[in-house]
């Protein structure tokens, strides 16, 4: 599939936008999962409550870090329309809150520009995606 030239200038900022929002959200999901262990291994049962509050903030930031992998991969192998599918307001939102401010930020400011990406058109209307 071949871009229009401003096209590929977006999905390349895109590419890298979400590039970024993949690595926070890599170094938070570490965090979590490091302070899941402290406390529940190092600390023992008197710090169990704060295992679990970490175990609660882990499984979002888990689900955020694998939607984000999946756009990045989309994003880099130039699937646009499993890019635009899997791009959402609320998965920036659910980013913001879990993994902190840089991974939500880098997602709310990639849907704009993915939103506004086009694929090749090969005949009338959009193509049609999985």
């Amino acid at each position: 599939m071949t871009l229009p030239k401003t096209d590929s200038v977006k999905l390349g900022s895109v590419k890298t936008e979400i590039l970024v929002g993949w690595i926070f959200a890599l170094l938070v999901l570490i965090a979590w999962i490091w302070g899941f262990l402290w406390y529940t291994i190092v600390l023992g049962i008197l710090s169990s409550v704060l295992g679990i509050i970490s175990l609660v903030m882990l499984v979002p930031s888990i689900f955020v870090f694998h939607r984000t992998n999946q756009m990045r991969r989309a994003a880099k192998a130039g699937n646009l329309s499993r890019l635009r599918q899997l791009n959402s307001v609320s998965w920036g939102i659910v980013a913001l809150t879990f993994t902190g401010v840089i991974p939500g930020i880098m997602l709310l400011m990639a849907h704009g520009p993915i939103d506004k990406l086009r694929p090749a058109s090969t005949g009338g209307g959009m193509a049609g995606g999985r």
